[in-house]
């Protein structure tokens, strides 16, 4: 009867600071894991939810009884934190622990902490977990290039649209959305501005160690090898198969896990004696074999269908298209052709230049399509 009353009291507290905008700081206690579960289970996850106009903060009180009792549940994995414009998912198990006597969740538009109090009074504040937490952040006008800073540190994004933004980090505390831009990429009249920042957001390229990007500089094989698996591992099951060796490839490199990767899939091949020649400048007709590779592992592409023709039909189109289509390697034929069908790449009043080393601003681009048209 006490905790159906405490129930009913906090209802009402909660009802009623609905009613004022000045509310401030919201406090909650959930004392019971049946009711609580029945009310707020949705799938695997368990929710705690606030959601009041003009309150600045809500605290999540959760007892040891009522925190083993969901710890013990099987049918819930994570907790959901919802207040108002901000919610965090994380994995339930990374708030328990088996001398608590309470776990203690505080969120604000900008912040998610997590704290144990133990039985002896002394307590522990959560700063990181061991599995990433999912933050989606709405309201607000986001770009394509937000990022979220936790201090000093740089979270890239998951997902953004104008009124959502969604980034992914084991860190609790206190970030900051902010527009992503690489400091040699500022000026929004350059073509390649938006797609630069938002591979840049979206961790599909990175910059230099004193943060340029150098957009006309050259890709060497290596840097096409790490983009490639960066911007489509959300898609395609990337494996490393050490078999697959080059004899100017270490372990010890800081590219070789993404030529494995590409070279277990046959996404990319080596050179000529046995080297893959990762310093090597990447070619535009390069570039173009190891994206149609990639989208060929897909049914389609940006809701086209993936055909592929023969290299003597490759041939004959692409002379028809470019004034430069002859000089398209035979190796490459089909694979520039199809790359220009999907518009994955294009040419110029020069004709495609097949044989041009791919800029660091072209990349950008062409990876950037690859991340948010792959699977449609």
């Amino acid at each position: 009867m006490k905790k159906l009353i405490s129930i009913i009291v906090t209802v009402v507290m909660l009802m009623s600071m609905c009613a004022f905008a000045s509310a401030s700081d919201i406090s909650t206690t959930i004392s019971n894991a049946a009711e609580h579960k029945a009310s707020y289970q949705s799938g695997n996850n368990l929710v705690f939810k606030c959601e009041l106009s003009g309150a600045s903060s809500v605290k999540f009180t959760v007892p040891y009884d009522v925190l083993s009792a969901f710890y013990n549940d099987q049918t819930v994995l994570n907790y959901t934190f919802v207040f108002n414009k901000l919610s965090v998912r994380a994995n339930k198990n990374e708030f328990f622990d088996f001398n608590v006597k309470e776990a203690v969740f505080e969120l604000t538009e900008r912040s998610f902490s997590a704290k144990l109090v133990y039985n002896n009074t002394s307590s522990k504040l959560i700063t990181e977990t061991n599995t990433d937490m999912r933050y989606t952040l709405t309201g607000a006008n986001f770009s394509t290039h937000t990022v979220a800073k936790f201090g000093d540190e740089v979270v890239s994004c998951k997902e953004s649209t104008k009124d959502k933004f969604v980034f992914e980090t084991n860190k609790a505390g206190v970030f900051t959305p902010q527009k992503f831009e690489f400091p040699d990429v500022k000026n929004e009249s350059e073509w390649y501005y938006r797609y630069i920042n938002e591979s840049g957001a979206y961790g599909l390229v990175s910059g230099f160690e004193d943060g340029s990007f150098l957009p006309q500089r050259k890709v060497t094989r290596a840097e096409l090898a790490t983009m490639i698996v960066n911007a489509t591992g959300h898609i395609i099951d990337y494996r490393i198969d050490k078999n697959k060796t080059f004899s100017d490839v270490s372990e010890r490199d800081w590219f070789y896990p993404y030529v494995t990767k590409c070279a277990t899939l046959g996404i990319m091949s080596g050179m000529t004696g046995g080297k893959f020649e990762p310093n090597s400048p990447a070619t535009r007709e390069m570039i173009a074999t190891v994206a149609v590779n990639v989208v060929s592992k897909l049914e389609s592409f940006n809701g086209q269908p993936i055909t592929v023709l023969d290299d003597q039909a490759s041939k004959a189109e692409l002379i028809k298209a470019f004034p430069d289509g002859k000089s398209v390697s035979d190796w490459a034929v089909k694979f520039v052709y199809t790359a220009y069908k999907l518009e994955i790449m294009v040419g110029s009043n020069i004709g495609f230049e097949p044989l041009r080393a791919v800029t660091r601003a072209e990349s950008g681009k062409i990876f950037n399509d690859l991340f948010f048209k792959m699977g449609k």
